[in-house]
């Protein structure tokens, strides 16, 4: 949905409250609060707002002053997935990481109301949220334990993703694994992850034919192979590294993506050098 198509949908959730006191009518009051959240958030995230990204934060904390786990458990789930892509957001936005630990906290909230017997593609997508969240605050610290348990996360979703039954949620999980495959594998040296990274961005590129999800794929695939190719001193692997490098940037070019587009051309100056300096040494 565009933004105009987002904004009017605010504006009948707004509308929809009136419908709905929150003196009378608590919990139909709470389910629309997340609603307006959800909407927020979109937006938010969609114009760079700050602004609306907190007001998105806003909206699901007070749907949760109402929602019980006891009382709604899956409208209390919702309502922490939402206040936690919310704050995940406005850490997006602001470049604000203790958002993203706080998103982080609302994601476990939501993960513990899900149930994968009765609700497993709800119950998966946290999985996944929540690792995304760890891995976004493990790169930053210097222990391996959030990677490690955002690698577990993902690996959980697609115990229930399938490229069949859910092809996009399975390829976005798979993306996500690759990312934080490669983190560990660095941190480890271990090449054994590293290929695994590999492995996991190939599964999504059999998904994303296309725009940027195939960017995203294509960079964190090229993200593992320069780090295997510097490692065991393999030309091929930095080679394809700088192709995937190539074909992502075509990509970010193409939707006008400058930042992503100025990450990618840094990545292929690095991989190129490196693969000069290999061959140069041969």
């Amino acid at each position: 949905m565009d933004a105009a198509g987002l904004d009017r949908a605010l504006g009948q959730y707004r509308a929809a409250l009136a419908l709905a006191p929150r003196a009378t009518a608590a919990r139909e009051w709470a389910v629309t609060q997340t609603a307006i959240g959800r909407c927020l958030r979109v937006l938010g995230v969609l114009l760079q707002d700050a602004g609306m990204a907190r007001a998105a934060v806003a909206a699901c904390r007070a749907a949760l002053e109402e929602l019980t786990r006891e009382r709604d458990r899956l409208a209390w789930a919702r309502a922490h997935a939402q206040l936690a892509a919310a704050l995940a957001g406005v850490g997006q936005i602001m470049n604000d990481i203790s958002a993203v630990g706080a998103a982080e906290m609302a994601a476990r909230h939501a993960l513990a109301g899900f149930i994968r017997e009765t609700e497993p593609v709800e119950w998966a997508r946290a999985q996944r949220n929540h690792g995304a969240l760890l891995a976004v605050l493990g790169e930053g610290e210097v222990e391996t334990d959030m990677l490690g348990d955002a690698v577990l996360a993902y690996q959980a979703a697609l115990d229930v993703f399938t490229p069949e039954a859910e092809p996009a949620n399975w390829a976005m999980t798979q993306c996500n694994l690759a990312h934080a495959l490669r983190l560990l594998g660095e941190r480890w040296d271990d090449d054994s992850l590293l290929e695994e990274a590999v492995r996991a961005a190939d599964a999504a590129l059999t998904v994303y034919v296309t725009g940027q999800d195939r960017a995203m794929a294509l960079s964190n695939r090229a993200n593992a192979l320069t780090a295997l190719g510097t490692r065991q001193a393999d030309a091929a692997a930095l080679q394809r590294a700088v192709d995937d490098y190539r074909a992502a940037l075509a990509e970010f070019s193409a939707l006008g993506e400058a930042g992503y587009r100025g990450a990618t051309e840094h990545n292929i100056r690095v991989a190129e050098r490196r693969l000069r300096h290999l061959r140069a040494g041969a």
